[in-house]
């Protein structure tokens, strides 16, 4: 009889093992640009990869690729819409011209705070942007902090940058740079810093958390705030990765698609932002913030420019406008 009891409770547990949710154990392919030790990357991406390993019980586990062949920058969402990888992370606007909608967020002076930014980008998402990024199944949208100018030489004015080279990511930032006689040159973040150390372009325009990343201490000697422009960065999955997931790594990859989760992806350009403005000022850098009526008389200069991208924008997107104004109203009610 013992053993009769025995092999009935072994079979029992058998079947409740194989009836049980969220045993089965799946690996996901993730990829972004930059190092795996990189601020940006520790702070904000891994942990959001620990959270839906932890919250799925350990079904859901990741496959991880920085840089290299899977991980340049602007190639991430072709390859999840593609199948290539299965989750990725990347900046929007390093495909220039491919999300019009999305790329409004980096018309120049758009804002201030990243967080509410973000905040603002989640908001208005499911009506206004989706179709947009119908692609992947997108998980967050948020912005990066806002651009400082990262120079080899000292400046007053941005009009001592008349004539000059600066590195820039997005057609919007090229046109903005261009009205002040500045030449904007499309470039990756990871190849700016052997182009600032050979001299072929003048600065970048960026997050001081690139500083920190790419060591752009070393071949830069003065810092520019002007809260100029800022990036959309996506997290996202390959649509059937995600519809592959069984509830409960859906429930777990759900829970971090949210706006708290996009504005602390915010709050780790702003705690790198400080690494970055520590770094530069050890080296011996030079840094100036803005004033209001330098900011007030670059907004004045840059108002043509804007309406000009808007009315261009229209003839591709007739709501483009609305979107526009639509994350204006986004970011003021945060």
């Amino acid at each position: 009889m013992k053993t009769i009891l025995t092999v009935t409770a072994a079979v029992s547990l058998s079947l409740a093992a194989a009836a049980a949710p969220g045993l089965a154990e799946t690996k996901l392919k993730f990829s972004t640009f930059g190092s795996a030790k990189g601020p940006i990357q520790r702070c904000a991406y891994l942990p959001v990869l620990d959270e839906i390993t932890k919250k799925s019980g350990g079904e859901v586990k990741f496959e991880t690729y920085f840089g290299g062949q899977f991980g340049r920058p602007g190639r991430q969402y072709d390859q999840l819409a593609r199948g290539v990888m299965d989750m990725s992370v990347d900046i929007l606007t390093y495909k220039p011209g491919a999300f019009p909608l999305s790329e409004l967020m980096t018309l120049p002076l758009m804002y201030q705070d990243a967080q509410k930014a973000s905040r603002a980008l989640m908001a208005i998402y499911p009506t206004l942007l989706k179709k947009e990024l119908s692609g992947v199944h997108v998980m967050v949208l948020a912005v990066t902090t806002p651009y400082a100018f990262h120079l080899r030489e000292p400046i007053k004015t941005l009009a001592d940058l008349k004539g000059k080279r600066i590195r820039v990511s997005g057609r919007a930032l090229i046109d903005a740079l261009g009205r002040f006689g500045i030449n904007g040159v499309a470039m990756p973040v990871t190849q700016q810093y052997e182009n600032l150390q050979k001299g072929v372009i003048a600065g970048s325009l960026g997050t001081w958390t690139t500083v920190a990343a790419f060591k752009l201490q070393e071949v830069t000697k003065f810092h520019y705030d002007l809260d100029f422009s800022g990036s959309v960065l996506f997290m996202g999955m390959n649509k059937k990765a995600y519809a592959a997931l069984s509830p409960v790594g859906k429930k777990a990859v759900d829970s971090v698609s949210t706006a708290d989760i996009a504005a602390r992806m915010s709050g780790c350009f702003e705690k790198g932002d400080a690494i970055g403005m520590a770094l530069a000022k050890k080296a011996g850098s030079k840094s100036k913030v803005a004033t209001p009526a330098e900011r007030a008389e670059a907004g004045k200069v840059l108002a043509p420019m804007i309406e000009e991208y808007l009315a261009k924008a229209e003839k591709r997107s007739p709501n483009a406008r609305a979107v526009y104004k639509a994350m204006q109203d986004a970011i003021a009610k945060q």
